[in-house]
């Protein structure tokens, strides 16, 4: 007889919280094969139990449980294998199609994510954001070999548009912190506006990507490097993140940080990618 495990037995089953403590016991004390082989597959697809201890478990039952102990354990096991398999997929497009309809329910993202943001200020200052500035920091310093100087958060293009420095030379922590916050805004209102320019929806992990690589090249080091005009042709183009990879390997080995940067950036664009597909 072919057994399937049914929404109803599924509650059913853990409404009496199968645990690792009692699962033994609960087999035990069912009198019923097929109820048996779904407690099984429940405990297959909980993680309470393995399938390299299914035939010892369905062995130890068939010894010491009457209802049971003369069904033929091969053909239960397979019978089993066959329900977990069944029970499995069905879970997985459960899980699939759940997905789908919470990416659509979500909609288009709008605003930079809180995790995102605390990772662009952790790659700017390798600190959480509210750090206690250091001199350097409100008076601004010069990377080797350039000549504008780099502020907290590594400011060094005011929001207007002008270099930091222009418009004076030692900054208050406040007043840093609050242009850091503009400029994540900026750089997302700029990329939203790119994205509608071009007929392209941008997922979460597409938008706090980019708005991290603007940050960190400009706006127009950004589009030099080729990536927005593949993602204009199609957002979902599985060789975006790849590229955008390894875009700063070039610089890794003076900048090795910029290597790890581009890589999270490409795993955040992924993500949208992935739930696309």
């Amino acid at each position: 007889m072919k057994v399937i495990l049914t929404e109803s037995q599924l509650n059913q089953l853990i409404q009496e919280e199968v645990n690792e403590a009692n699962f033994l016991q609960s087999l035990l004390d069912t009198k019923s094969p097929d109820k048996l082989a779904s407690k099984i597959v429940l405990g297959l697809l909980l993680g309470t139990i393995n399938f390299t201890a299914l035939p010892t478990i369905v062995s130890q039952v068939a010894e010491n449980n009457p209802a049971v102990e003369n069904v033929d354990q091969n053909g239960f096991l397979n019978r089993i294998k066959t329900m977990w398999r069944n029970a499995a997929n069905k879970e997985a497009q459960i899980t699939d199609q759940m997905k789908a309809d919470a990416q659509q329910q979500a909609g288009p993202a709008t605003e930079v994510s809180k995790d995102a943001i605390s990772q662009i200020c952790k790659w700017e200052t390798r600190k959480d954001f509210g750090y206690q500035m250091q001199p350097k920091d409100l008076q601004g310093y010069y990377v080797k070999g350039e000549n504008i100087k780099t502020y907290g958060y590594g400011l060094r293009v005011h929001p207007n548009g002008k270099y930091m420095q222009d418009i004076k030379t030692v900054w208050t922590q406040p007043e840093l912190e609050k242009l850091f916050k503009e400029k994540i805004e900026k750089e997302k209102a700029w990329v939203l506006n790119w994205a509608n320019k071009n007929n392209v929806t941008l997922g979460q992990g597409q938008l706090d990507a980019m708005v991290s690589a603007v940050y960190n090249y400009g706006r127009t080091g950004f589009l030099k490097t080729g990536v927005p005009a593949l993602i204009a042709q199609n957002p979902n183009n599985p060789a975006i993140p790849e590229k955008w990879a390894h875009l700063s390997d070039a610089r890794a080995k003076k900048y090795p940080g910029l290597a790890t940067r581009r890589a999270e950036e490409a795993n955040w664009y992924q993500t949208d990618i992935s739930q696309n597909a």
